[in-house]
Order: C-alpha cells, then structure tokens, then sequence
C-alpha cells in the first residue's frame, strides 16, 4: 500500500530534501503506488539483463531504471513548480507524460550529483535522442519491454532487444508514434523524431557495410 502523508506540499518538500540513492529509493517506496514499483521493478529485470548481454555498466544502468519514474505520480501542479525550479523547457508544462524524466533527471543531477550518462538515461527514457549511449538505449528500451507491458507486439520487441538493440529501439519509436496518430496526436517530440532518423541512419549503414 501506498504510504500516508502523501500531499501536495510534503511530495515538494521532501523532492527538495532528496540528497542521495537513498532518498531517492524512500521517496519512491512513499509516493509511488504499488503498480508503478512493480513497473519499476520490472525495468530494473529487463535493464540488469540487458546491460549483461551489451556490455554496459550494470550498477549505474540499474540506478537509472530505478529512479527513472521516480515522479511520475506527484501530480501536474507539482511537476510544473519542479519545471519552474529547475529552468526546464516551459513547453514541458502541462505534460507529465514527457516531463517526468527530465524533473527526475534534474534531481538527480543537481541535488543527488550522480553523473552524466545516468543523469541522460533517465532524462531521455520516454522520448529518445539522436545520439543516444548504450545506457540510454537500455532504460529507454526496458521502459517500453517489462514484463508487465502487454501491448501487440511487446514479444516480438522484447525478442528483438537481444538481437539487434537499436532496431529494437526503432521498433519502439515506431510504434509510439503509430500509437500518438492513433489517437490523433500529430505533434511528436523532436527527439523522438531525430531519433528516428537517427536509428534508421544506423540501420541503413549497417545492412550497406554488410553488402
């Protein structure tokens, strides 16, 4: 069960009052309801596994899938005084969904200090970016792949993943944008389109090396 003390002014104070993993790790066993944790947790699974078969650092990518929706849940109000406070972009005003992660990138970064590449997976694990590390792609790709996922086609993405983690990556691109037209969003984040290209870009240049 969700904790108490759980309002509008304690989530503000408590977030300013974040210093290390371990507050970050409190704040999340507090504020974040139990089907978010079990969506953590399963980020955390995919992201471990993942890091092992690529190669990457398998502590600093577990502590980005961790703290990754660490304020999903504090509420439009809040995500927006956070924006506000950290000097992010004001087109992320109003949009949890894309805001989440730059806000627990800030906190991370600027009160928690840990570094760049954690800080960027985090930051960049809903939209993508051109340019993307390997950790980067691991959150982003964990994110869209845990076990509790259950959208058409997560098994074939997740198959995917272990084979070829940039086409994986593409593949969850795709689909999000698909998903957004779906529902008559036209207006696709700019990192998400350069990333597409981007990904593609990779792709293409691989199958020609391979000609």
């Amino acid at each position: 069960m969700r904790k108490a003390c759980t309002n509008d002014i304690d989530q503000i104070e408590i977030i300013e009052n974040i210093h290390s993993l371990d507050d970050v790790y409190k704040f999340i066993e507090t504020f974040v309801s139990d089907d978010r944790r079990k969506h953590i947790e399963g980020v955390s699974q995919i992201a471990e596994k993942l890091a092992r078969r690529y190669g990457a650092d398998v502590k600093k990518t577990k502590i980005a899938a961790r703290a990754h929706d660490m304020v999903k849940e504090i509420g439009t109000e809040n995500m927006n005084t956070l924006i506000k406070k950290f000097k992010i972009n004001d087109s992320y005003l109003g949009n949890d969904n894309l805001s989440h992660g730059k806000v627990a990138a800030k906190i991370l970064e600027k009160q928690v200090m840990l570094n760049r590449e954690i800080v960027d997976a985090v930051s960049f694990h809903t939209t993508a970016r051109e340019g993307m590390s390997l950790m980067e792609k691991i959150v982003f790709l964990a994110d869209a792949i845990e076990e509790n996922r259950t959208y058409d086609g997560v098994d074939e993405i997740r198959d995917l993943a272990f084979e070829n983690i940039d086409a994986a990556c593409l593949k969850v691109l795709e689909n999000t944008v698909q998903h957004l037209a779906d529902k008559g969003i036209k207006k696709i984040d700019r990192d998400s389109i350069k990333a597409i290209c981007w990904f593609k870009e990779i792709l293409n240049k691989r199958r020609g090396d391979k000609a």
